[in-house]
C-alpha cells in the first residue's frame, strides 16, 4: 500500500516529466527536419518548376507589379476581383514559361537585341500595343515622334519609368516567344517531295 501511495503521489512528476520530452522531441524534429519552420525561416516558396523554385516573395512581387500597371494603364486606383484574378494567373503563367522556356532560348541561342526593341517601339515593325498607345487620336496616325519624346523624356517621370520598363519586359519575352515558335514551326516543315 505505501509503494502505491508513494507511485500515486510522484505521477504528476512522472506525467509532467513525460509531457515536458515529448513537447521537446516535437520542437526539434519541427526544427531539425523541416527547416526551421518554429522561427520563421520555413518553406517560402510557391511552387519548384522544372528543378526551380518561385519564392513566394517573387510571386507576389510580380503580381504586385502587374497590378501597378493595369492601373496606371486604365486610370483607376483599383481592381476588381476579376482582374485580379486574372493578373494572378498571368503572373504565374509567366513565371513558369520564363523557367521553362529560359533553358531553351539559352540552348538555342535564342536572344533579343536592344535593337530589337527599338525597331518594335519606334522602328518599321512596331508593335501593335505601342501603335494603340502611340496613335494620335484625331489623326488615327502612329505617331513616331511621340514614342521618341516619351523615351527621351521616361527618365524625368517615375511612373513613365515602370510603365516603360514594364512594357519592355513584356515586348521582350513575347519577342523571344515568337523567335522559338517560329523556329519549331520551321524545323517541322515537311516539304511534298519528303511527305
Amino acid at each position: 500500500m505505501a509503494t502505491l501511495e508513494r507511485i500515486r503521489n510522484r505521477a504528476g512528476i512522472l506525467v509532467a516529466a513525460f509531457i515536458g520530452l515529448a513537447l521537446l522531441a516535437f520542437i526539434l524534429n519541427d526544427l531539425l527536419g523541416s527547416g526551421q519552420k518554429v522561427f520563421g525561416g520555413g518553406n517560402q516558396r510557391v511552387a519548384k518548376v522544372d528543378g526551380e523554385s518561385i519564392s513566394i516573395q517573387e510571386y507576389q512581387n510580380q503580381i504586385a507589379e502587374f497590378e501597378d500597371y493595369a492601373k496606371l494603364s486604365s486610370g483607376r486606383s483599383s481592381l476588381d476581383e476579376t482582374t485580379s484574378q486574372r493578373l494572378r494567373e498571368q503572373v504565374w503563367n509567366q513565371l513558369v514559361q520564363k523557367i521553362v522556356m529560359d533553358k531553351k532560348y539559352a540552348e538555342i541561342g535564342i536572344e533579343v537585341t536592344p535593337d530589337e526593341i527599338l525597331d518594335m517601339v519606334a522602328g518599321k515593325n512596331v508593335h501593335p500595343s505601342i501603335r494603340q498607345m502611340f496613335t494620335n487620336p484625331q489623326t488615327g496616325v502612329f505617331d513616331q515622334a511621340q514614342v521618341i519624346n516619351f523615351l527621351q523624356n521616361k527618365n524625368q517621370d517615375p511612373q513613365a519609368n515602370f510603365y516603360w520598363s514594364f512594357l519592355e519586359k513584356q515586348l521582350k519575352a513575347e519577342r523571344l516567344f515568337t523567335k522559338y515558335a517560329t523556329l519549331v514551326k520551321n524545323w517541322m516543315y515537311v516539304t511534298g517531295s519528303q511527305a
